[in-house]
């Protein structure tokens, strides 16, 4: 038959992507997760770990009450202590001017005369001072390395005398000679006069800072 109608050709069934389920078969169920913050045991981790950092910040702040009540004390007594201290080394320093006799830094010192003596080698007038000290001092130590002596004529240090035939009771090694912790020696001195002026004579540490010093003042004869 011309007319003859044509069977149409099957048509495959088309295949499904992967993954995707098959056409015609049954969707199944698919779970929805809960966020994680929704979840119980997040929440308890939070509560257990601010219940522990109030614990531990009260603890601390309990400490620090106490420590800080504590250390203005111990302050307080090392600085009474060291006030009581200061105050008993300031007490006891020597300071100002002793007429004839006194205690310096290392030294009990005693101006004992001060008289007129014999010419130096130039023929010049002088004065022989006397002095009597004893070391205080923990070691052995000289009178010049301990002392500084001076004597003063119109205001004018005088310088010290040199003679040809030492003075009655002068030895000019005996201000270097050392002697030790509590012993007491005598020395004199001589020194070159510009007239017959008083003398004052002055003796304080030989490095002083405190201004102490042992002094008096000599009418010639």
């Amino acid at each position: 038959m011309s007319n003859m109608q044509q069977n149409p050709q099957p048509v495959p069934p088309s295949m499904p992507a992967p993954g995707q389920p098959a056409p015609g078969a049954p969707q199944a169920l698919v779970k929805e997760k809960k966020p994680w913050y929704k979840k119980w045991w997040v929440w308890a981790i939070v509560v257990v770990v601010v219940i522990a950092a109030i614990g531990g910040g009260s603890g601390a702040s309990s400490n620090k009450s106490d420590g800080g009540t504590a250390a203005p004390a111990s302050s307080a007594a090392s600085a009474s202590a060291a006030g009581s201290a200061s105050a008993t080394t300031e007490s006891s320093a020597p300071s100002g001017e002793m007429d004839t006799e006194g205690d310096l830094t290392n030294a009990h010192v005693k101006i004992v005369s001060a008289v007129k003596s014999t010419a130096d080698y130039q023929g010049k007038d002088t004065v022989l001072v006397t002095y009597e000290w004893t070391n205080n001092g923990d070691d052995s130590t000289s009178f010049a390395a301990a002392v500084n002596p001076q004597v003063f004529q119109n205001g004018v240090q005088l310088d010290v005398a040199i003679y040809t035939e030492n003075p009655s009771g002068y030895d000019p090694s005996d201000e270097l000679k050392e002697i030790k912790p509590g012993t007491t020696q005598q020395l004199s001195l001589g020194y070159v006069l510009t007239d017959d002026s008083d003398v004052s004579v002055e003796v304080s540490d030989l490095v002083d800072f405190s201004g102490a010093k042992v002094t008096h003042t000599y009418q010639l004869s």
